[in-house]
């Protein structure tokens, strides 16, 4: 539907144009008249018409006036103009703003319908575009939102990030020794609210923080929403410190959302700031402890726990490194060697607090399915330990899981070839650094090295020396967002011995020398 003013100073003339249109443009509807320009600019303001039919002789505001000052306010409106003068300069003084019609009184019917159908279909063609750039728009915002959730969620339970992840990092101004720290917000849903319950607060959370420029939003990881906070990107003109800004933010969201979800409770524990990606990680586990520590709706600082409280958070790393490197690799039954080990030590550095433990876990298992989604293995989530306060229920639903996990893992590689090929891409990204040869990956994997070249590039897609040079250029570029490492080191690290070679391949495959990109990294961030 189209919305029309007409504008005439004659009445006849407008009720003449309006039953013209009535009858022969059912697309069409006349809002309003007005019988001078000044009339018209009011209207026009305040009911928005798609369409102006705009006499120019008319005392007071005439047309030609109304038409600019339209042309500024509502430049969107397009315009026919009316005249029983046939001169040239009253038409080209219009023409600069943007009118497409001209009509000469007295008009033809066919002629004023065919005029104002040009001008729909114009409107048409505008209304197209903008839905068009509008659906660009929203799928970029939802790329991004996506890529911010993915980023924190990756910082928070320290996944690799990946090419996609980097470069959205970098283009988000956080560099890699950018100051931060982590609120969590703890949410406890009664029965009824249950898994919508945590996506409309989720949902709520990521609207309420886009308006601040240094607050990213993760995903729920167990009953704990992450935020990582930038105080480098805010506008800090109110002079406030990064501790004052953090309590008047948490406090704002806390009594926002006591009001927006009453029946639910929520906590919020900030971090202390920390200067590396490591760090941020280490903000969200202390965010993680002070999260318990505050009645409903209530936050508290890590550094703020009473007394008595540890100064680090004990976690079996090395343990979940080993066993998240035997469920890459499909090794099934040393896999479940290593988590018996693994819930050994994380029961006992937590002493057996369930809330702790429930929440460790819920990120290992996250991991473990963030890897089977990297080889196409599709499994329901896993975690839902908050629900487990016993530590031998706990210690059997994780394993009940990870007989998921490594269940799932063996008939995944029981086809031959796959197995044969995923062995040699876990050999490869743990020897790239060295002088690595088709042959020598071919030897592991068990295969002719003529036909492992051959499956492999059928498998992936790639050659073995393309597959290989990826993985040791997107290293490059990871250390070379680390001002710390000279070229030098860079290139022995990952498999050249001879730098002027490595420069070459880098732009070949970049499209700059890697000391560029450092530059455009390091400026970027």
């Amino acid at each position: 539907m189209f919305k029309m003013l007409i504008v005439d100073d004659e009445l006849i003339e407008r009720s003449a144009l309006r039953m013209i249109v009535e009858r022969n443009l059912p697309d069409v509807e006349v809002v309003g008249e007005a019988e001078n320009g000044r009339m018209a600019i009011e209207m026009a303001e305040r009911l928005l018409p798609d369409l102006v039919t705009m006499d120019i002789k008319m005392p007071g505001t005439d047309g030609i006036e109304a038409v600019s000052v339209l042309y500024s306010s509502l430049p969107n409106t397009k315009v026919i103009m009316v005249s029983a003068f046939d001169e040239f300069e009253y038409a080209r003084s219009v023409m600069k703003y943007g009118v497409k019609e001209y009509l000469l009184k007295p008009c033809k019917k066919d002629q004023i319908v065919s005029a104002i159908q040009a001008v729909m279909k114009d409107i048409d063609e505008d209304r197209r575009e903008l839905s068009h750039i509008n659906a660009l728009r929203h799928q970029a915002e939802q790329t991004k939102a996506l890529l911010e959730t993915d980023w924190v969620s990756s910082i928070c339970q320290s996944r690799t990030l990946g090419v996609e992840l980097m470069s959205w990092q970098q283009e988000a101004g956080i560099s890699a020794d950018s100051a931060g720290y982590a609120c969590v917000l703890r949410v406890v849903l009664n029965q009824e609210q249950g898994q919508e319950g945590l996506f409309q607060i989720q949902d709520w959370i990521r609207k309420r923080t886009s308006a601040y420029g240094f607050c990213l939003a993760g995903p729920f990881i167990g009953q704990h929403l992450p935020l990582l906070m930038f105080p480098d990107r805010m506008n800090n003109g109110s002079g406030l410190s990064v501790r004052a800004r953090a309590a008047h933010l948490t406090r704002s969201l806390l009594q926002e959302a006591q009001r927006m979800f009453p029946s639910s409770g929520m906590t919020a524990g900030i971090g202390m700031l920390r200067l590396s990606r490591a760090g941020w990680m280490r903000s969200y586990q202390e965010a993680v402890l002070a999260s318990g520590e505050p009645r409903a709706f209530c936050s508290c600082f890590y550094e703020d726990l009473p007394a008595g409280t540890e100064e680090s958070y004990p976690y079996p790393h090395a343990c979940e490194q080993r066993l998240l490197l035997m469920v890459g690799r499909g090794n099934v039954e040393e896999a479940r060697v290593v988590f018996s080990q693994y819930m050994n030590e994380l029961l006992e550095m937590t002493r057996y607090q369930a809330a702790r433990v429930q929440h460790d876990l819920n990120k290992l298992f996250a991991q473990m399915l963030s890897k089977l989604k990297e080889k196409g293995i599709s499994l329901p989530k896993l975690g839902g330990f908050h629900d487990l306060n016993d530590a031998e229920d706990i210690r059997r639903h994780a394993l009940f899981q990870l007989d998921l996990v490594l269940d799932a893992l063996d008939t995944w590689y029981a086809d031959e070839y796959r197995g044969s090929i995923e062995k040699a891409k876990v050999y490869i990204a743990e020897h790239y650094g060295t002088e690595l040869s088709l042959e020598e990956v071919a030897d592991y994997a068990g295969l002719n090295p003529h036909y492992f070249s051959k499956i492999f590039h059928e498998r992936c897609g790639i050659t073995f020396i393309d597959y290989l040079t990826g993985i040791r250029i997107e290293r490059a570029r990871e250390l070379l967002s680390d001002p710390r490492h000279i070229l030098k080191d860079i290139s022995q690290r990952i498999g050249y011995r001879d730098p002027n070679y490595f420069s070459r391949v880098f732009k070949k495959m970049v499209g700059m020398s890697p000391s560029e990109y450092r530059s455009a990294s390091l400026k970027g961030g």
